[in-house]
């Protein structure tokens, strides 16, 4: 497998009829190919046939690749998620 999209399309979210992208990964030895951008494309293709309103994507903030592909595409930053970490590293 080259590439992989996990999404959903929410009618019943706020906003209603949101499409959100949970993921979207490209197989190493795949990357810097265009896979990507053509997955989004079709990804975001089918939430407009579904009538979406808006697009949500989900991503690690140190994933540059993924968010300069997302910015591109028109992507705003809209919301952080922040995470505590609860159990110590061991080294």
């Amino acid at each position: 497998m080259a590439g992989v999209v996990l999404a959903e399309f929410r009618e019943w979210w706020y906003p209603p009829n949101l499409g959100y992208v949970y993921a979207l990964a490209v197989h190493p030895d795949h990357q810097g190919k265009g896979l990507g951008k053509e997955l989004l494309e079709k990804t975001i293709n089918t939430f407009k046939s579904m009538n979406a309103t808006k697009v949500e994507i989900a991503c690690e903030a140190k994933n540059e690749k993924a968010l300069n592909l997302y910015k591109k595409r028109g992507f705003l930053p809209d919301h952080f998620l922040l995470h505590l970490p609860l159990t110590e590293k061991k080294e």
